[in-house]
């Protein structure tokens, strides 16, 4: 049953990349074994000491962004957006249309932070989200990207009714 899942086949690479490290051999068992926030987490901070292959991590993740779970979609889409590796782009794009309004907000923060000026058009779209969290994370996404180009279509938002939205 475990070998069905989505984030199966990424195991034995993050295995791999792991090596002979110990730590971060139990660190991405525990991850695969129960996929959770705390699991992430520590994936995530034992992974940041592994400068070489950081951005390597984020191809074996991939396939929690499909979890079930809206925490483990957050928190991976997190940590794909600190890793760095645009080739996940594609996959966080997907999560831009979630059902949940966390892992819309923190997908559009985590294509800001990968720095593609492409995924602008799809981020422009969160500015009209019904939910507050998406709106405001949206516009800083838009401000990491440093296109001017965006301003006259965020102005409208100084006028929104949430603070957040008007501070970010």
């Amino acid at each position: 049953e475990e070998a069905d899942k989505p984030w199966a086949s990424g195991r034995q690479r993050a295995l791999e990349l792991a090596g002979t490290n110990e730590d971060m051999r139990r660190v991405v068992e525990e991850l695969f074994r129960n996929p959770s926030r705390e699991s992430l987490h520590e994936f995530s901070w034992r992974a940041s000491f592994d400068f070489n292959k950081n951005k390597e991590y984020a191809q074996p993740l991939v396939g929690f962004l499909l979890h079930e779970d809206p925490y483990v979609r957050m928190g991976t889409v997190q940590l794909l957006g600190d890793l760095g590796d645009k080739r996940v782009i594609p996959q966080i794009m997907k999560l831009l249309k979630d059902p949940d309004m966390v892992v819309r907000a923190w997908s559009s923060e985590a294509l800001g932070k990968l720095g593609d000026p492409s995924v602008i058009p799809q981020i422009m779209e969160l500015l009209k989200d019904p939910d507050q969290p998406v709106r405001s994370m949206s516009v800083q996404a838009l401000g990491n990207l440093g296109d001017s180009s965006v301003i006259p279509q965020i102005m409208p938002l100084l006028e929104d009714p949430c603070d957040f939205v008007r501070g970010a």
